[in-house]
């Protein structure tokens, strides 16, 4: 939540008191009693980082299209020729669904359909490879999907970063990998 110190004041047993104005309320409705507080120096959104600049691209090529697509089904297309499978065991994770129902529109699940196969009562059901989500993505895997999309992108006349700004949003998405990894292994 964003807001502002309004007052700085002291109750009548002289403990501190600060007064905040903020931007929404919804999020404080229904906190009573003893609170945990953090409060920090709000500071800009960061420069674009990889993750950031396919969901950014993924929402200008739907727009661009005639008719126009979700944002949803655009990543999802998108993820399907360029994102990375869920592997367990050596093997893709997948599920079996009625073949109406499009996953494309998914917003929360990332799923390519590679095919049909019948279920244990015979019925044609769709096969679903699950995708991972791109925050998991390594600097390799996440560099074949900027360059992929970055590529669809331009075939398609939406404009993109300069290459020199697409290697800088690269590195940073290496950067926090090699963070991500050094905090795992601190941990375990």
């Amino acid at each position: 939540m964003v807001g502002r110190i309004a007052e700085y004041s002291r109750s009548i047993e002289g403990k501190p008191r600060v007064t905040f104005e903020v931007d929404g309320l919804d999020e404080l409705r229904g906190l009573e009693g003893e609170l945990d507080i953090t409060v920090k120096k709000h500071s800009k959104r960061k420069s674009l980082n990889a993750n950031n600049y396919f969901h950014k691209l993924a929402g200008l090529m739907a727009d661009s299209m005639k008719p126009p697509i979700t944002k949803a089904r655009m990543k999802n297309l998108l993820l399907a020729r360029y994102g990375q499978r869920e592997i367990i065991n050596d093997r893709p994770v997948y599920f079996l669904m009625d073949p109406s129902i499009d996953l494309l529109e998914n917003e929360n699940i990332h799923a390519v359909c590679v095919g049909f196969e019948k279920n244990e009562a015979g019925e044609l059901n769709a096969r679903w490879d699950i995708i991972r989500g791109t925050h998991t993505y390594d600097s390799r895997e996440m560099s074949i999907l900027i360059d992929g999309t970055v590529e669809d992108a331009k075939q398609m006349g939406v404009r993109t970063e300069t290459p020199a700004e697409i290697e800088r949003m690269k590195a940073l998405w290496s950067q926090y990998c090699n963070t991500k990894k050094s905090a795992t292994f601190a941990e375990g």
